[in-house]
């Protein structure tokens, strides 16, 4: 299936949809999401996009790129990532420290068993504040009897999925605001359910 309302409508699940889409840009595009390269991508409002899909996004050169994958990711699944306005009219993604707070755009996972793939992951470094204070990336494969979750993201050499041990170091219960406590990592944890867009 192309697109999310033919995947809901075939009665597919719209997370999975989501990891298809994160695992297909990886595959095609992930050495363009490391911090020396420059990516491109399909939404259209990012600044100095004038050709979606096709124009070399150069501003994005040299600067961690974890929430332009997951923008893109969810802008092609057909879901919203929440941006901001530059003063001449065009957009950029907010930064992942930001997306918490997004209640418009995700629904906050407070139960850790409810997490599935498709959610996204947002760790927050509680010792370092500002648009490198949190990393974000996607869910793409959880098994909680063998406490293991797979994840898909951009990091410092691309765009990739990796297992990660996480999962086994956090509470079930994220009730305080519905962020998962790390102790030794000083890291709270936001696991957040893409919402359609209107």
């Amino acid at each position: 299936m192309s697109d999310l309302k033919g995947v809901q409508a075939a009665g597919f699940d719209s997370g999975e949809f989501i990891v298809e889409q994160a695992k297909e840009r990886a595959n095609l595009y992930g050495a363009l999401y490391s911090k020396n390269q420059a990516p491109i991508s399909p939404y259209q409002n990012l600044t100095s996009n004038h050709e979606p899909e096709k124009s070399i996004i150069f501003w994005l050169r040299g600067v961690n790129k974890c929430n332009q994958f997951i923008g893109d990711v969810l802008t092609n699944a057909g879901f919203k990532m929440p941006t901001f306005v530059m003063k001449d009219g065009t957009e950029h993604y907010l930064n992942a420290e930001r997306l918490p707070k997004q209640n418009k755009y995700f629904d906050k996972i407070c139960n850790l068993t409810e997490v599935k793939a498709g959610d996204v992951i947002v760790i927050d470094d509680l010792k370092r504040k500002g648009e490198s204070g949190a990393h974000v990336e996607l869910v793409s494969f959880v098994d909680f009897a063998k406490k293991i979750m797979n994840l898909i993201g951009a990091r410092s050499q691309g765009a990739a999925e990796r297992e990660s041990l996480m999962l086994s170091e956090l509470p079930l219960d994220g009730s305080k605001l519905c962020g998962f406590t790390r102790t030794k990592a000083n890291q709270t944890v936001y696991f957040l359910r893409p919402k359609l867009a209107d």
